[in-house]
């Protein structure tokens, strides 16, 4: 059985702006000041922006030390998933 995908984190490359979307997890994505993202709505993250899934002990932090690549996809849409 495949896991479900939680969140996705893309990069919006005309924004230069990451971006985090929950997918309709059951526990919740949050920014780290407690606010629950909404499923399906997504939300701008800075650079040095915390953000985690369900409790604080799964918790990620935006870092970049170079702008992403072009992977020959949408690069608004090429996305690390969390799981």
């Amino acid at each position: 059985m495949r896991p479900a995908l939680l969140c996705i984190v893309s990069w919006n490359a005309a924004r230069r702006m990451f971006v985090l979307e929950d997918l309709g997890s059951t526990n919740g994505t949050f920014l780290t000041r407690g606010e629950r993202l909404a499923s399906g709505s997504p939300r701008d993250l800075p650079v040095g922006s915390r953000f985690y899934i369900g409790n604080l002990q799964n918790q990620f932090e935006v870092i970049m030390d170079s702008p992403p690549k072009s992977t020959g996809t949408n690069p608004s849409r090429f996305a690390d998933r969390f799981v």
